[in-house]
């Protein structure tokens, strides 16, 4: 088939390169979750546990809300990693998806090589 060579070469490449976003995703992701502060939910106001064992460093507080800066950080990133994940997932499957359709377009090519042979020799 005249053009099928390149759109099958098109295929192949951009599974390829699609392949390698996902690996890049990846690597992103993991300096994602690399950034993790372990950060432990906010103390709610009528929470005393902390107030049992020592006294408030600032007039404000003992950190002055960065604890909740720290969780609301941590739960974002949190849910960032999750997200690059998903399109991680997201990215391989459509690399896979891709090959699979240029697997699909050799075999069809064959085929109709094959066909197109057996005609020739019957005429």
């Amino acid at each position: 088939m005249d053009g099928f060579e390149a759109a099958l070469d098109d295929l192949l490449d951009a599974s390829k390169k699609v392949s390698e976003a996902a690996d890049v995703v990846a690597g992103v992701r993991d300096s994602v979750k690399g950034m993790d502060l372990h950060a432990e939910p906010p103390r709610h106001f009528g929470d005393i546990s902390g107030l049992l064992h020592r006294r408030p460093a600032t007039a404000f507080g003992d950190s002055l809300g960065m604890s909740s800066v720290a969780y609301a950080y941590d739960q974002h990133r949190r849910r960032t990693a999750d997200k690059l994940d998903e399109l991680r997932q997201n990215t391989e499957a459509t690399a896979r998806a891709l090959g699979r359709v240029a697997e699909l377009y050799e075999e069809s090519d064959t085929i109709a090589q094959s066909h197109l042979t057996r005609l020739h020799k019957s005429m």
